[in-house]
């Protein structure tokens, strides 16, 4: 039952080529939060790039270089035309016994999505500005109290802010509002057409270190 709302969904918001349609934030407005969350649930998307979030940071972009990180399926990078790079961990044997146990299902890279992680990706293209999307920190498996929202797998942002003029990500407060760099100067938006899997929407922001 549940699976037939996500299914019949995917029809509407993926392509032939299971690669998410770009659509106003108003296509995403129109569908029910929790029909909205099964998708994203069945179908392992995270953030849902709307054509607006998609025109917003193309104007950001303007001549400058830019890659996507944490790509996934890379519908954000793919929307975008620039290079989406990924670690591809969700194909890892521990992380899939993971959400296996969790029955989450796990990401369908894109077959155009470079299997590199961050600061690789970063050190081979040496971009003016780095992209990510749901971007999960990196915390030390060492740490007593590990910092909320984090993981042993993650990204360690703190590095990546120094290979790059600006890092922005598209996530929600309450998942991505402990990322031990908010303590550096950056800039929150809380811009009316950022949409996502999260429970609660109106938390979805999108964080700009740099200019």
């Amino acid at each position: 039952m549940l699976e037939n709302i996500a299914h019949k969904l995917a029809c509407k918001l993926l392509d032939s080529n299971d690669h998410l349609k770009i659509l106003p934030a108003s296509a995403y407005d129109a569908i029910p939060q929790h029909e909205l969350r099964l998708f994203c649930h069945f179908y392992a998307r995270y953030g849902l790039p709307t054509k607006e979030m998609v025109e917003w940071l193309k104007k950001h972009i303007g001549k400058k270089s830019a890659i996507e990180i944490g790509a996934g399926h890379g519908d954000l990078g793919r929307a975008l035309g620039i290079p989406m790079t990924d670690n591809y961990c969700q194909t890892w044997p521990d992380v899939k016994e993971f959400y296996e146990a969790a029955e989450q299902p796990v990401i369908a890279y894109g077959e155009d999505v470079e299997r590199l992680d961050a600061l690789e990706a970063a050190q081979k293209y040496k971009p003016d500005i780095i992209i990510g999307q749901w971007v999960t920190h990196w915390i030390d498996p060492a740490l007593s109290v590990p910092v909320g929202g984090g993981s042993m797998y993650g990204v360690k942002e703190d590095l990546l802010l120094k290979e790059c003029k600006t890092y922005i990500v598209l996530g929600n407060k309450n998942i991505h509002g402990h990322k031990p760099i908010l303590k550096q100067k950056h800039a929150e938006l809380k811009l009316p057409f950022i949409r996502s899997r999260a429970s609660s929407p109106k938390e979805n922001v999108v964080y700009v270190w740099g200019s």
